[in-house]
């Protein structure tokens, strides 16, 4: 799994604790215990495109 998604999960993670907060009206806590991964767009980016030119080419090959 490449790192960026590792982060990611680790940021939505890191919300738990904020979540279990605001159930008891603790509004305190706002933030992730972790960064968001300044990565992660560029990798969703690249990934998108290869994957879409990959399925044109299945297509592509399935007209065949």
């Amino acid at each position: 799994m490449p790192d960026c998604l590792k982060v990611l999960c680790a940021h939505v993670h890191g919300y738990k604790s904020a979540l279990a907060a605001w159930e008891e009206k603790n509004y305190s806590e706002h933030m992730s215990l972790t960064a968001y991964p300044q990565d992660l767009d560029a990798f969703v980016n690249t990934t998108y495109k290869m994957l879409k030119s990959r399925q044109a080419g299945l297509i592509a090959e399935s007209k065949n």
